[in-house]
Order: C-alpha cells, then structure tokens, then sequence
C-alpha cells in the first residue's frame, strides 16, 4: 500500500468541487470509478456533500492555506474487497487527524493498481477549525507497515524504493567503472 498527498499548486485553485467532481467522474471508461462514499455529511450523494463541505469552508474566514486535503491510498496486486477499502479510508484519516471531518472518496480502476481517492475537507464541520497534520507522511509510511503486517500485503513505500535506488546506483556505477577497467587492461595486454 502507498500513500500519498496531492499538494495544490496554488492555494487559489483549491476547490473542493472540482476535486469530487474530478475523482468522480467516470471520463468516458466504463471500469474508471468503483465505489463512491461521502462519510460525515448529511447526504451519501456527493453532489450534496459538495455543498456541504463548501458552506463549512466558507465559515473559517481566517485560513488562508488550502482548505481542501487530496490523498491517494494505492495497492499492489491484491485488490482488498469494498469493507477493508473502507476500513483503510476510514483508518487513514482517523490517523491523520480526519475522522470527524467530511469527506468524499472514490475507488479508481483506470491503472494497473487499485487506488482511492479522497478529498477531505480539511476544516472541521462544527469548530470551523482548519487541521493540517504535521508530518503527515511519516504518518502514512507508519499507517502502511502497520496495515501490511497484519494483513497479506506486501509493504510498498516510496521512501524505501528511493532509499534502495540512493545505495543501488552508487554500487552500479562502481561495478561498470571496474568492468571498463578490467576491460580496458585486458585490452592493453
């Protein structure tokens, strides 16, 4: 499983509508959109969360950071069923700091592996408070070893692929350098 959060370029083209509307939408592919749950709104359609969650963003005047959260939870091969997906959403935002804020999510089957988007409104409903976490990503790295340790699937993060590509090169560039030179005094004799 990976993690991973969707920055916005620029905090004027937040838009929470936009986000739910993008990642419900099925853009002409009849296998693109699985599951769609709106989670702490008054309404299961997302079209009404829409509303929703904008009329809360509207009450806190004083954020001027984005008030709109975009993360995508992807898998590998095994694809867990529509119960643990939202297990896993649920748990994410719990552990990030979102479990009382609204937020919508769709299951993606456009790629090679299962993903879910959630847009999550970052304000919360009732204190009109903006909740930014700190360190988020090391709340998904420990969030994702702690889910595949208790289940079957195998533990995917970038930060150990890059770790491995930051040792991996450094030895391939030392084993071709020590081919050329073998080549080149084998050459020479």
């Amino acid at each position: 499983m990976i993690a991973k959060q969707v920055p916005m370029k620029s905090v004027k083209k937040s838009d929470f509508a936009e986000l739910v509307k993008y990642i419900t939408n099925a853009q002409q592919k009849a296998e693109r959109v699985g599951g769609v749950t709106v989670t702490n709104c008054q309404s299961d359609r997302p079209d009404a969360a829409i509303i929703e969650v904008i009329n809360t963003q509207v009450q806190n005047t004083r954020a001027e950071s984005d008030k709109t959260y975009h993360l995508i939870v992807s898998f590998r091969a095994d694809e867990p069923d529509e119960t643990t997906l939202n297990a896993i959403e649920a748990r994410i935002c719990g552990a990030l700091g979102y479990g009382d804020h609204q937020r919508v999510s769709a299951v993606h089957h456009d790629t090679d592996n299962l993903h879910i988007h959630i847009a999550i409104n970052k304000i919360h409903p009732t204190r009109y408070s903006i909740h930014t976490p700190y360190n988020d990503h090391k709340t998904w790295a420990s969030f994702a070893s702690g889910w595949n340790s208790t289940t079957a699937w195998s533990a995917t993060t970038t930060r150990r692929r890059s770790a491995v590509r930051r040792i991996a090169r450094p030895i391939w560039n030392v084993m071709q350098a020590s081919k050329a030179c073998l080549a080149g005094s084998s050459a020479n004799a």
